[in-house]
């Protein structure tokens, strides 16, 4: 049975975008362009809220280029960041995924003509039709990536290396256990690797 609840976070827009393309039918990909688009404005606020220089601050979600780029100002915003945490009995590895300037763009560019009415009638074998699909599905894959990851911020540290910005972790089950962890080592010293990826780990394979 499904929720009545209509969830506001960047994975739940995701869902339901994705709902809404195996709908399979026409009118659905309007939705799922809505889904889409809101998607990425929530996923660029949540990485917004969280950094330091913008704390406290109004974001405007629909801004979504005027956001991408306050991001990457700040954190680069092009590259996974992989982080490892080891503690003597385990370690915990996070990811903060970037939303990339190519979705952003496809959203401004592409997603905004169908949040309108059409301009004209076309028939039903009308190629436009499987464009805006595949257009959709190929970025809701890259919109897949950029909720995969369970951190908020990416390692940020201040130009002398000493002053680190405060991790901010979705919370999860396994995120959940970190945390504790952490919390427990307050004083002590752990190792933590960093490091960039140019492509997602082998193992996320989108849903769609």
């Amino acid at each position: 049975m499904k929720s009545n609840i209509y969830g506001v976070a960047a994975g739940s827009y995701l869902h339901r975008a994705r709902e809404r393309l195996l709908d399979g039918t026409k009118e659905s990909l309007f939705y799922a362009a809505l889904e889409l688009r809101c998607c990425v404005e929530t996923r660029q606020a949540e990485y917004l809220e969280h950094l330091n220089a913008y704390k406290g601050k109004k974001v405007r979600p629909y801004k979504i280029g005027d956001n991408r780029s306050k991001i990457e100002k700040i954190s680069g915003g092009k590259v996974i960041a992989r982080m490892t945490f080891h503690f003597e009995d385990e370690l915990f590895i996070g990811y903060h995924t970037p939303v990339p300037l190519a979705l952003v763009q496809y959203c401004e560019q592409k997603i905004d003509n169908l949040r309108h009415a059409q301009p004209y009638y076309r028939d039903n074998d009308d190629p436009w039709w499987e464009e805006v699909r595949q257009g959709l599905v190929s970025n809701y894959r890259l919109a897949w990536i950029s909720c995969k990851g369970n951190m908020l911020v990416p390692p940020l540290w201040g130009n002398k290396g000493k002053d680190v910005h405060p991790m901010v972790f979705d919370v999860d089950e396994q995120s959940r256990a970190v945390i504790q962890r952490l919390s427990q080592q307050a004083g002590r010293q752990f190792k933590a690797q960093v490091e960039y990826l140019e492509t997602p780990p082998e193992d996320w394979v989108c849903d769609l």
